[in-house]
């Protein structure tokens, strides 16, 4: 089993032995890698088996734009069983965990809904791919 070292945002980082289950990611990174140079904001994620039976959500957020105040974030949990990590995602409000977004100003206030809703249906997508993506791994293998 490999070792991994995930970066915390504003926590150390968190290391374990295990195996990478399910990974996913929003239509966003999708477009970001077939057109690398357009503005776009995107999450990925991982969930990670331990050795010691532990699962390990990580959720990235990375941003290509010009917003100076935009960080990028990582969010990494354990959790005693993959569908907790599923139900944990399924609850964040990416525009709180993430995303910065424009500034609070009525003239901001047109694109910061357009932002908002483009985002969080982004994200949701991410955690239905992940969903599927695990319930993949959980089938049994057939062999003829």
């Amino acid at each position: 089993m490999p070792d991994f070292d995930l970066p915390r945002t504003g926590q150390r980082n968190l290391q374990f032995t295990g195996t990478l289950i399910a990974s996913a990611r929003s239509p966003s990174a999708d477009l970001h890698e077939r057109e690398p140079r357009r503005k776009a904001k995107w999450f990925t994620c991982n969930l990670y088996q331990t050795a010691g039976g532990k699962w390990v959500l990580s959720i990235s957020y990375r941003w290509c734009g010009k917003l100076a105040n935009e960080t990028e974030r990582d969010l990494v949990e354990v959790f005693d069983h993959p569908q907790q990590a599923i139900e944990w995602a399924d609850g964040l409000d990416p525009m709180v965990e993430f995303v910065t977004g424009f500034p609070p100003d009525p003239y901001w206030a047109e694109r910061q809904e357009t932002l908002t809703v483009k985002v969080n249906e982004d994200f949701g997508i991410m955690v239905e791919r992940l969903e599927d993506a695990l319930a993949k791994q959980q089938e049994p293998e057939r062999v003829e």
